[in-house]
Protein backbone atom coordinates (compact mmCIF):
# COMPACT_ATOMS: atom_id res chain seq x y z
CA UNK A 1 0.00 0.00 0.00
CA UNK A 2 1.79 3.00 0.47
CA UNK A 3 5.09 4.58 -0.28
CA UNK A 4 5.88 6.45 3.01
CA UNK A 5 5.25 3.17 5.03
CA UNK A 6 8.74 1.43 3.34
CA UNK A 7 10.80 4.42 4.63
CA UNK A 8 9.05 4.73 7.71
CA UNK A 9 8.88 1.33 9.09
CA UNK A 10 11.55 -0.83 7.30
CA UNK A 11 13.85 0.49 10.41
CA UNK A 12 11.29 0.07 13.06
CA UNK A 13 10.44 -4.05 12.47
CA UNK A 14 13.84 -5.62 13.71
CA UNK A 15 12.27 -8.29 16.34
CA UNK A 16 10.33 -10.96 17.04
CA UNK A 17 7.80 -11.52 19.21
CA UNK A 18 5.83 -14.86 20.71
CA UNK A 19 2.95 -13.98 22.88
CA UNK A 20 0.03 -15.97 23.83
CA UNK A 21 -3.55 -14.37 23.57
CA UNK A 22 -4.29 -11.09 25.31
CA UNK A 23 -7.32 -8.22 25.79
CA UNK A 24 -7.07 -4.44 25.57
CA UNK A 25 -9.34 -2.45 27.34
CA UNK A 26 -11.03 -2.17 23.31
CA UNK A 27 -9.32 -4.14 21.28
CA UNK A 28 -8.47 -8.03 20.66
CA UNK A 29 -5.49 -9.55 19.42
CA UNK A 30 -5.52 -11.60 16.44
CA UNK A 31 -4.20 -15.06 17.95
CA UNK A 32 -0.28 -14.14 19.32
CA UNK A 33 -0.02 -11.54 16.11
CA UNK A 34 2.74 -10.93 13.78
CA UNK A 35 6.01 -10.85 14.17
CA UNK A 36 6.74 -7.79 11.99
CA UNK A 37 4.89 -4.74 10.70
CA UNK A 38 1.20 -4.95 8.80
CA UNK A 39 1.14 -2.63 5.82
CA UNK A 40 -2.29 -4.04 3.96
CA UNK A 41 -5.54 -5.77 4.78
CA UNK A 42 -7.54 -7.19 2.61
CA UNK A 43 -11.17 -8.93 3.41
CA UNK A 44 -12.28 -11.18 0.71
CA UNK A 45 -15.63 -12.62 1.06
CA UNK A 46 -15.44 -15.28 -2.03
CA UNK A 47 -12.59 -17.98 0.34
CA UNK A 48 -13.75 -15.70 3.68
CA UNK A 49 -10.24 -15.02 4.78
CA UNK A 50 -8.49 -12.10 5.80
CA UNK A 51 -5.44 -11.39 3.78
CA UNK A 52 -2.31 -9.39 5.67
CA UNK A 53 0.78 -8.24 4.05
CA UNK A 54 3.47 -6.35 5.11
CA UNK A 55 7.29 -7.07 6.90
CA UNK A 56 6.39 -10.29 8.85
CA UNK A 57 7.87 -13.77 8.90
CA UNK A 58 5.81 -15.67 10.67
CA UNK A 59 2.76 -16.04 13.93
CA UNK A 60 3.58 -18.28 16.65
CA UNK A 61 5.80 -21.22 14.64
CA UNK A 62 3.58 -19.92 11.19
CA UNK A 63 6.27 -19.31 8.68
CA UNK A 64 4.32 -16.90 6.32
CA UNK A 65 7.24 -14.61 4.35
CA UNK A 66 5.27 -11.33 4.42
CA UNK A 67 1.90 -12.59 3.44
CA UNK A 68 -0.56 -14.57 5.51
CA UNK A 69 -4.87 -15.25 5.86
CA UNK A 70 -6.60 -15.39 8.78
CA UNK A 71 -9.48 -17.85 8.83
CA UNK A 72 -11.14 -16.45 12.06
CA UNK A 73 -9.18 -18.89 13.98
CA UNK A 74 -5.71 -19.87 13.07
CA UNK A 75 -3.31 -17.91 9.96
CA UNK A 76 -2.68 -19.71 7.04
CA UNK A 77 0.43 -19.38 4.68
CA UNK A 78 0.10 -18.90 1.03
CA UNK A 79 2.92 -21.46 -0.12
CA UNK A 80 6.54 -20.19 1.51
CA UNK A 81 5.55 -16.48 0.48
CA UNK A 82 8.40 -14.27 -0.53
CA UNK A 83 11.73 -15.91 -1.22
CA UNK A 84 13.89 -13.48 0.17
CA UNK A 85 12.59 -12.95 3.68
CA UNK A 86 15.35 -13.30 6.46
CA UNK A 87 13.46 -11.64 10.13
CA UNK A 88 12.48 -8.88 8.09
CA UNK A 89 10.99 -9.17 4.55
CA UNK A 90 10.46 -6.64 2.03
CA UNK A 91 7.04 -5.23 2.29
CA UNK A 92 4.06 -5.94 0.92
CA UNK A 93 1.88 -2.89 0.03
CA UNK A 94 -1.31 -4.42 -2.27
CA UNK A 95 -3.60 -7.50 -2.50
CA UNK A 96 -6.77 -8.02 -3.96
CA UNK A 97 -8.60 -10.55 -5.73
CA UNK A 98 -9.15 -10.78 -9.74
CA UNK A 99 -10.79 -13.05 -11.69
CA UNK A 100 -10.39 -15.95 -9.37
CA UNK A 101 -6.85 -15.21 -8.17
CA UNK A 102 -5.36 -13.08 -5.22
CA UNK A 103 -2.76 -10.73 -6.37
CA UNK A 104 -0.39 -8.99 -4.38
CA UNK A 105 2.19 -6.24 -4.99
CA UNK A 106 5.02 -4.49 -3.09
CA UNK A 107 8.90 -5.19 -3.05
CA UNK A 108 8.88 -8.46 -4.31
CA UNK A 109 11.25 -10.10 -6.45
CA UNK A 110 10.31 -13.84 -5.92
CA UNK A 111 7.29 -15.54 -4.44
CA UNK A 112 8.18 -19.49 -3.92
CA UNK A 113 11.41 -18.78 -6.16
CA UNK A 114 9.69 -18.02 -9.17
CA UNK A 115 10.66 -14.33 -10.18
CA UNK A 116 7.48 -12.24 -10.41
CA UNK A 117 9.20 -8.25 -10.42
CA UNK A 118 6.77 -6.01 -7.94
CA UNK A 119 3.75 -8.85 -8.26
CA UNK A 120 2.41 -12.05 -7.95
CA UNK A 121 -1.04 -13.76 -8.31
CA UNK A 122 -2.00 -16.87 -6.24
CA UNK A 123 -4.38 -19.60 -7.31
CA UNK A 124 -5.23 -20.87 -4.04
CA UNK A 125 -2.28 -23.79 -4.62
CA UNK A 126 0.85 -21.87 -6.05
CA UNK A 127 2.31 -18.74 -7.15
CA UNK A 128 2.40 -17.35 -10.86
CA UNK A 129 4.14 -14.03 -12.22
CA UNK A 130 2.48 -11.50 -14.55
CA UNK A 131 4.46 -11.64 -17.56
CA UNK A 132 7.29 -9.98 -16.48
CA UNK A 133 5.97 -7.79 -13.92
CA UNK A 134 7.24 -4.41 -13.50
CA UNK A 135 10.54 -2.93 -13.49
CA UNK A 136 10.18 -1.16 -10.22
CA UNK A 137 7.69 -1.87 -7.37
CA UNK A 138 3.93 -1.76 -6.70
CA UNK A 139 1.77 -0.33 -3.99
CA UNK A 140 -1.75 -0.20 -4.96
CA UNK A 141 -4.38 -2.36 -7.13
CA UNK A 142 -8.34 -1.26 -8.61
CA UNK A 143 -10.32 -3.85 -10.16
CA UNK A 144 -12.42 -1.88 -12.83
CA UNK A 145 -14.09 -2.04 -15.87
CA UNK A 146 -12.62 -6.08 -16.45
CA UNK A 147 -9.00 -4.86 -15.60
CA UNK A 148 -6.34 -4.92 -12.43
CA UNK A 149 -5.19 -1.33 -12.18
CA UNK A 150 -1.46 -1.10 -11.23
CA UNK A 151 0.02 1.70 -9.71
CA UNK A 152 3.62 2.15 -8.04
CA UNK A 153 6.89 3.15 -8.95
CA UNK A 154 7.91 1.70 -12.50
CA UNK A 155 8.63 2.65 -15.83
CA UNK A 156 7.63 -0.43 -17.41
CA UNK A 157 4.88 -3.47 -17.28
CA UNK A 158 5.91 -6.64 -19.15
CA UNK A 159 7.27 -5.33 -22.46
CA UNK A 160 5.44 -1.94 -22.31
CA UNK A 161 6.00 1.52 -21.30
CA UNK A 162 4.48 2.66 -18.29
CA UNK A 163 5.30 5.33 -15.92
CA UNK A 164 3.36 4.11 -12.73
CA UNK A 165 0.25 3.04 -14.04
CA UNK A 166 -0.51 0.15 -16.32
CA UNK A 167 -3.63 -2.33 -16.33
CA UNK A 168 -4.10 -6.50 -16.46
CA UNK A 169 -6.70 -8.18 -18.31
CA UNK A 170 -5.86 -11.56 -17.03
CA UNK A 171 -3.13 -12.37 -20.13
CA UNK A 172 -1.09 -9.14 -21.16
CA UNK A 173 -0.54 -5.21 -19.91
CA UNK A 174 -1.84 -1.99 -21.60
CA UNK A 175 -0.65 1.30 -20.31
CA UNK A 176 -3.26 3.77 -19.11
CA UNK A 177 -2.44 7.08 -21.68
CA UNK A 178 1.10 6.90 -20.60
CA UNK A 179 0.64 8.88 -17.51
CA UNK A 180 3.50 11.23 -17.65
CA UNK A 181 7.08 11.29 -16.09
CA UNK A 182 6.07 14.19 -14.03
CA UNK A 183 9.18 13.74 -11.60
CA UNK A 184 12.85 13.77 -11.99
CA UNK A 185 13.53 10.70 -12.46
CA UNK A 186 9.93 8.46 -11.87
CA UNK A 187 6.62 9.15 -10.45
CA UNK A 188 5.68 7.31 -7.30
CA UNK A 189 2.61 6.73 -6.76
CA UNK A 190 0.54 4.93 -3.81
CA UNK A 191 -3.65 6.06 -4.36
CA UNK A 192 -6.19 5.05 -6.77
CA UNK A 193 -9.80 5.27 -6.78
CA UNK A 194 -12.65 5.15 -9.23
CA UNK A 195 -14.85 8.81 -8.38
CA UNK A 196 -17.35 9.92 -11.20
CA UNK A 197 -16.61 7.35 -13.49
CA UNK A 198 -13.12 8.83 -13.65
CA UNK A 199 -9.53 7.03 -12.41
CA UNK A 200 -7.64 9.11 -9.47
CA UNK A 201 -4.20 8.16 -8.67
CA UNK A 202 -2.06 10.10 -6.07
CA UNK A 203 1.23 10.03 -5.08
CA UNK A 204 4.66 11.90 -5.26
CA UNK A 205 4.68 13.77 -8.55
CA UNK A 206 6.23 17.48 -9.40
CA UNK A 207 3.08 19.47 -11.89
CA UNK A 208 2.06 23.12 -11.17
CA UNK A 209 -1.30 24.82 -11.33
CA UNK A 210 -2.25 23.34 -15.39
CA UNK A 211 -0.43 20.34 -14.70
CA UNK A 212 -1.29 17.45 -12.43
CA UNK A 213 0.46 18.08 -8.79
CA UNK A 214 0.47 14.85 -6.49
CA UNK A 215 -3.24 14.05 -7.68
CA UNK A 216 -4.13 13.26 -11.21
CA UNK A 217 -7.18 11.80 -13.03
CA UNK A 218 -8.09 9.99 -15.95
CA UNK A 219 -11.19 10.63 -18.64
CA UNK A 220 -10.14 7.46 -20.36
CA UNK A 221 -8.36 9.90 -22.63
CA UNK A 222 -6.26 12.40 -21.22
CA UNK A 223 -4.79 12.62 -17.84
CA UNK A 224 -6.10 15.85 -16.14
CA UNK A 225 -5.31 18.34 -13.00
CA UNK A 226 -7.67 18.26 -9.89
CA UNK A 227 -7.96 21.60 -9.25
CA UNK A 228 -4.73 22.91 -8.35
CA UNK A 229 -3.13 19.54 -7.02
CA UNK A 230 -2.16 19.04 -3.81
CA UNK A 231 0.66 21.53 -2.59
CA UNK A 232 4.31 21.13 -0.33
CA UNK A 233 7.37 20.31 -0.43
CA UNK A 234 7.10 17.04 1.57
CA UNK A 235 3.48 15.78 -0.25
CA UNK A 236 2.67 12.46 -0.37
CA UNK A 237 -0.66 10.98 -0.87
CA UNK A 238 -1.95 7.83 1.20
CA UNK A 239 -4.98 6.75 0.09
CA UNK A 240 -8.14 7.57 -1.33
CA UNK A 241 -11.68 6.62 -0.37
CA UNK A 242 -15.56 7.75 -1.44
CA UNK A 243 -17.66 9.01 1.61
CA UNK A 244 -21.31 10.40 1.16
CA UNK A 245 -20.24 11.66 -2.45
CA UNK A 246 -16.93 13.03 -1.49
CA UNK A 247 -13.32 12.22 -2.15
CA UNK A 248 -11.62 11.94 0.93
CA UNK A 249 -8.05 12.01 0.20
CA UNK A 250 -5.58 11.20 3.15
CA UNK A 251 -2.16 11.21 2.99
CA UNK A 252 0.84 14.01 4.20
CA UNK A 253 -0.21 17.46 3.56
CA UNK A 254 -0.72 21.17 5.10
CA UNK A 255 -3.61 23.41 4.51
CA UNK A 256 -0.59 26.35 4.87
CA UNK A 257 0.82 25.54 1.65
CA UNK A 258 -2.61 26.12 0.12
CA UNK A 259 -4.18 23.38 0.16
CA UNK A 260 -7.86 22.37 1.47
CA UNK A 261 -7.09 20.78 4.74
CA UNK A 262 -4.23 19.15 6.95
CA UNK A 263 -3.30 15.23 6.17
CA UNK A 264 -6.71 14.93 4.93
CA UNK A 265 -9.24 16.63 2.47
CA UNK A 266 -12.29 16.38 0.51
CA UNK A 267 -13.05 16.62 -2.99
CA UNK A 268 -16.57 16.97 -4.85
CA UNK A 269 -15.64 16.85 -8.68
CA UNK A 270 -14.76 20.81 -8.29
CA UNK A 271 -13.09 22.06 -5.56
CA UNK A 272 -11.38 20.79 -2.20
CA UNK A 273 -12.78 21.40 1.17
CA UNK A 274 -11.26 20.88 4.89
CA UNK A 275 -12.78 18.15 6.91
CA UNK A 276 -13.18 19.30 10.46
CA UNK A 277 -10.14 20.65 10.89
CA UNK A 278 -7.92 17.87 9.92
CA UNK A 279 -5.78 15.81 12.09
CA UNK A 280 -2.10 16.80 13.23
CA UNK A 281 -0.12 14.10 11.78
CA UNK A 282 -0.09 11.51 8.48
CA UNK A 283 -3.04 9.95 7.64
CA UNK A 284 -2.07 6.30 5.94
CA UNK A 285 -5.64 4.55 5.52
CA UNK A 286 -9.24 5.12 5.12
CA UNK A 287 -12.20 3.08 5.09
CA UNK A 288 -16.11 3.25 5.13
CA UNK A 289 -17.80 1.11 8.17
CA UNK A 290 -21.17 1.33 8.92
CA UNK A 291 -22.03 4.42 7.37
CA UNK A 292 -19.22 6.30 8.62
CA UNK A 293 -15.40 6.99 7.57
CA UNK A 294 -12.33 5.89 9.94
CA UNK A 295 -9.01 7.59 9.24
CA UNK A 296 -5.80 5.81 10.58
CA UNK A 297 -2.13 6.85 10.60
CA UNK A 298 0.36 8.33 12.81
CA UNK A 299 -1.71 11.38 14.63
CA UNK A 300 -2.74 12.51 17.76
CA UNK A 301 -5.66 14.98 17.45
CA UNK A 302 -8.35 14.76 14.67
CA UNK A 303 -10.17 18.03 14.71
CA UNK A 304 -8.63 18.82 17.60
CA UNK A 305 -9.80 16.22 19.83
CA UNK A 306 -7.39 13.39 21.30
CA UNK A 307 -7.38 10.59 18.85
CA UNK A 308 -4.27 8.51 18.82
CA UNK A 309 -3.83 7.13 15.36
CA UNK A 310 -7.47 6.33 14.94
CA UNK A 311 -10.28 8.17 14.25
CA UNK A 312 -14.40 8.06 13.12
CA UNK A 313 -15.63 11.00 10.74
CA UNK A 314 -19.64 11.37 10.56
CA UNK A 315 -19.83 13.87 8.02
CA UNK A 316 -19.51 16.63 11.26
CA UNK A 317 -17.96 15.33 14.26
CA UNK A 318 -14.88 13.43 14.62
CA UNK A 319 -14.66 11.22 17.17
CA UNK A 320 -11.45 9.22 18.96
CA UNK A 321 -12.40 6.02 20.89
CA UNK A 322 -9.43 6.78 24.09
CA UNK A 323 -7.08 4.17 23.12
CA UNK A 324 -2.99 4.56 22.76
CA UNK A 325 -1.11 2.71 20.40
CA UNK A 326 2.60 2.73 20.64
CA UNK A 327 3.56 2.88 16.48
CA UNK A 328 1.59 3.86 13.38
CA UNK A 329 -1.32 2.42 12.35
CA UNK A 330 -1.60 1.63 8.22
CA UNK A 331 -4.18 -0.37 7.64
CA UNK A 332 -7.81 -0.84 8.22
CA UNK A 333 -10.36 -3.36 7.12
CA UNK A 334 -13.97 -5.36 8.13
CA UNK A 335 -13.93 -8.74 8.56
CA UNK A 336 -16.87 -10.47 9.93
CA UNK A 337 -18.09 -7.43 10.58
CA UNK A 338 -15.56 -6.12 12.94
CA UNK A 339 -13.17 -3.81 11.94
CA UNK A 340 -9.14 -4.99 12.49
CA UNK A 341 -6.11 -2.69 11.87
CA UNK A 342 -2.49 -3.67 11.36
CA UNK A 343 0.89 -1.78 11.82
CA UNK A 344 3.51 -1.02 13.69
CA UNK A 345 2.63 -1.13 17.12
CA UNK A 346 3.56 -3.67 19.56
CA UNK A 347 1.01 -2.41 22.55
CA UNK A 348 -2.13 -0.97 22.77
CA UNK A 349 -3.25 0.54 25.97
CA UNK A 350 0.13 -1.06 27.36
CA UNK A 351 -1.62 -4.64 26.73
CA UNK A 352 1.05 -6.75 24.04
CA UNK A 353 -1.07 -6.72 21.01
CA UNK A 354 1.60 -7.18 17.89
CA UNK A 355 1.15 -5.59 14.73
CA UNK A 356 -2.55 -6.99 14.13
CA UNK A 357 -5.54 -5.81 16.20
CA UNK A 358 -9.54 -6.18 16.18
CA UNK A 359 -11.67 -3.40 17.52
CA UNK A 360 -14.55 -4.43 20.20
CA UNK A 361 -16.24 -0.62 19.75
CA UNK A 362 -16.77 1.76 22.17
CA UNK A 363 -16.05 5.86 21.47
CA UNK A 364 -14.12 8.21 24.27
CA UNK A 365 -14.34 11.42 22.74
CA UNK A 366 -16.40 13.42 19.74
CA UNK A 367 -16.56 16.71 19.04
CA UNK A 368 -19.60 18.53 17.99
CA UNK A 369 -18.25 21.41 17.36
CA UNK A 370 -15.71 20.16 15.03
CA UNK A 371 -18.70 20.56 12.58
CA UNK A 372 -18.43 24.31 13.00
CA UNK A 373 -15.06 24.47 12.46
CA UNK A 374 -15.72 22.86 8.38
CA UNK A 375 -18.28 25.49 7.29
CA UNK A 376 -15.64 28.01 5.70
CA UNK A 377 -16.46 30.39 8.08
CA UNK A 378 -14.10 32.93 9.22
CA UNK A 379 -11.40 31.52 11.72
CA UNK A 380 -9.90 32.25 14.76
CA UNK A 381 -7.52 35.09 13.23
CA UNK A 382 -10.83 37.29 13.03
CA UNK A 383 -10.49 37.77 17.03
CA UNK A 384 -7.06 38.51 18.99
CA UNK A 385 -6.67 36.13 22.05
CA UNK A 386 -4.02 36.84 24.63
CA UNK A 387 -2.69 34.80 25.87
CA UNK A 388 -3.48 31.46 24.58
CA UNK A 389 -2.38 28.96 25.88
CA UNK A 390 -3.74 30.79 29.56
CA UNK A 391 -3.85 29.81 33.67
CA UNK A 392 -6.02 32.12 35.00
CA UNK A 393 -7.82 34.15 32.45
CA UNK A 394 -7.54 35.37 28.71
CA UNK A 395 -8.66 38.37 26.56
CA UNK A 396 -10.11 38.13 23.03
CA UNK A 397 -10.25 41.64 21.70
CA UNK A 398 -13.00 42.08 18.89
CA UNK A 399 -12.44 44.02 15.83
CA UNK A 400 -14.22 47.11 15.16
CA UNK A 401 -16.65 45.49 12.53
CA UNK A 402 -17.81 43.56 14.86
CA UNK A 403 -18.22 46.09 18.06
CA UNK A 404 -21.52 47.53 19.16
CA UNK A 405 -23.59 48.90 16.60
CA UNK A 406 -26.37 46.56 14.89
CA UNK A 407 -24.24 43.64 16.12
CA UNK A 408 -24.96 42.29 19.58
CA UNK A 409 -22.49 39.17 19.86
CA UNK A 410 -22.79 36.22 22.01
CA UNK A 411 -20.11 34.33 23.22
CA UNK A 412 -19.70 30.61 23.68
CA UNK A 413 -17.42 28.11 25.16
CA UNK A 414 -17.71 24.32 24.78
CA UNK A 415 -15.58 21.67 25.71
CA UNK A 416 -14.76 18.44 23.63
CA UNK A 417 -17.72 16.47 23.92
CA UNK A 418 -19.49 19.32 22.84
CA UNK A 419 -20.66 20.88 25.82
CA UNK A 420 -21.20 24.84 26.43
CA UNK A 421 -19.42 25.44 29.28
CA UNK A 422 -19.15 29.31 29.38
CA UNK A 423 -21.66 31.94 27.47
CA UNK A 424 -21.64 35.69 27.66
CA UNK A 425 -24.39 37.46 25.89
CA UNK A 426 -24.96 41.12 24.54
CA UNK A 427 -20.84 41.74 23.99
CA UNK A 428 -21.07 45.61 22.88
CA UNK A 429 -17.47 46.44 24.20
CA UNK A 430 -13.95 45.88 22.17
CA UNK A 431 -12.71 43.32 24.26
CA UNK A 432 -13.80 40.37 26.73
CA UNK A 433 -12.28 38.51 29.63
CA UNK A 434 -12.56 35.00 29.98
CA UNK A 435 -12.29 33.56 33.08
CA UNK A 436 -11.02 29.97 34.02
CA UNK A 437 -13.18 29.65 37.10
CA UNK A 438 -13.41 25.57 37.46
CA UNK A 439 -12.92 24.85 34.41
CA UNK A 440 -10.12 21.67 33.50
CA UNK A 441 -7.16 21.74 31.86
CA UNK A 442 -7.69 21.24 28.31
CA UNK A 443 -8.60 22.04 24.59
CA UNK A 444 -11.51 23.91 24.32
CA UNK A 445 -13.46 25.70 21.15
CA UNK A 446 -15.04 29.15 21.46
CA UNK A 447 -17.91 30.50 18.51
CA UNK A 448 -19.26 34.01 18.41
CA UNK A 449 -22.84 34.33 17.14
CA UNK A 450 -24.79 37.64 16.23
CA UNK A 451 -28.93 36.66 15.79
CA UNK A 452 -27.80 32.48 15.70
CA UNK A 453 -25.43 33.15 12.81
CA UNK A 454 -21.63 32.61 13.42
CA UNK A 455 -19.44 35.20 12.93
CA UNK A 456 -16.30 33.26 13.66
CA UNK A 457 -14.63 29.89 15.56
CA UNK A 458 -11.48 29.51 17.15
CA UNK A 459 -10.01 27.36 20.03
CA UNK A 460 -8.81 28.15 23.29
CA UNK A 461 -6.17 26.05 25.64
CA UNK A 462 -6.21 26.17 29.61
CA UNK A 463 -2.98 25.25 30.54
Amino acid sequence: MKISKSILLLGLYLCCYNLSFVKGQSWDSVSSGLTNGVLVLFSDTVDNFLYAGGHFKKADSTILNGIAAWDGNNWNNLGSGMTDCANVCSPVFAIDRYKGNIYIGGMIAELDGIQVNGIGKWDGTSWDSLGRGVDGYTTEFLVYNGYLYVIGTFDSAGNIAANSVAKWDGTSWTDVGLFQNYGNDYNRLGALEVYKNEIYVGGIFYGSDVKPMNIARWDNTNWKSVGQGIKGGLVTVEDFEIYKGYLYVGGYFLKADGNGGDFIMKWDGSNWSEVGGGTNGEVEDLFVYNNELYAVGNFSEAGGIPADRFAKWDGKNWCGIGSSFDNTISAIAEYNNSLFVGGGFWTIDKDSISHIAKWKGGIDTCSSFSAILDHGLNNASSMFVYPNPFSVYTTIEIPEKFQAGSMRLSFALFNLVGTEVKRIENITSDKIKINRDNLPSGLYFYKFTEMDQIITTGKLSIQ
